[in-house]
């Protein structure tokens, strides 16, 4: 994973050497989906720690519920 600064260095380089616009849109496109997707992993790891310390807070130690609701969590996101 590179930093913010490493990425808008790669795209600059990529403008100032390439005479394609294609090749730009492709490696732009390339680092906006590498972003959702780590936010979306940090979205789904807030929720699991959310949906732990709920289920604890009630004394709810059960492992296959804790995952069915996350299930049901990541379904609902996925349609929503």
């Amino acid at each position: 994973m590179r930093t913010r600064e490493e990425q808008i260095a790669h795209i600059l380089n990529v403008m100032r050497n390439s005479s394609s616009d294609v090749t730009v849109a492709a490696i732009i496109a390339e680092i906006i989906l590498e972003a959702e997707r780590r936010a979306e992993q940090r979205v789904r790891a807030e929720i699991a720690e959310r949906v732990s310390k709920l289920f604890d807070s009630y004394g709810a130690y059960d492992r296959p519920c804790k995952q069915f609701v996350m299930g049901a969590i990541d379904a609902e996101r996925e349609v929503g």
